[in-house]
């Protein structure tokens, strides 16, 4: 399990950039385009290809389907995480984009691994603007903190997210096993 991290840092700063810091966020209109900016002129590797569709409840009450397709680049301890919004409660991964009429990609989120998400839920100013669980996957949650201007992801992995994960760090794998 992750490390609790410094008792004496106030629990805000540690859901913020705690011990858990793993992933740089951003959102785009073009998965595939993304991924060949990041791979041929930012010089990254293979990019592990995901596509969730889950249950998730909005912070103004709205519960329903979320679709997206994802990747995550492989290899690094520090993963970066390209998202395009495709259907239902996915209204906040879109807003970055809601002036483009083209390929665009937007810095979106920083992501913190937890042990305990409803604690850390528990130490944050607001509430979280997106939420969902995945049994046997993941417990997410994505916070917008004041002032800040992006959001924070909070991510709870377990049983194959977790395995998941740790072959996407260590670049054995490049896509998740079935659920």
């Amino acid at each position: 399990m992750l490390p609790q991290g410094n008792p004496l840092t106030p629990p805000l700063a540690e859901a913020l950039v705690g011990p858990g810091f793993y992933k740089l966020g951003y959102v785009t209109t073009d998965l595939e385009e993304a991924i060949d900016l990041f791979t041929r002129t930012l010089g990254f590797g293979a990019f592990a290809r995901f596509a969730p569709s889950m249950e998730v409840t909005t912070g103004d009450g709205k519960r329903g389907p979320a679709s997206l397709r994802c990747a995550f680049s492989t290899g690094r301890e520090l993963v970066v995480e390209l998202m395009q919004p495709l259907d239902g409660l996915v209204d906040i991964f879109r807003e970055p984009l809601a002036r483009a009429d083209e390929f665009a990609i937007a810095f979106h989120h920083t992501g913190i691994l937890v042990d305990d998400l409803e604690r850390v839920k528990a130490q944050l100013p607001t509430n979280p603007a997106w939420e969902s669980w995945l049994p046997g996957w993941m417990g997410v949650t994505y916070t917008r903190i004041p002032a800040l201007g992006h959001y924070v992801e909070h991510v709870e992995y377990g049983g194959h997210g977790g395995d998941f994960l740790a072959s996407v760090r260590s670049g054995a794998q490049t896509r998740p096993a079935d659920r």
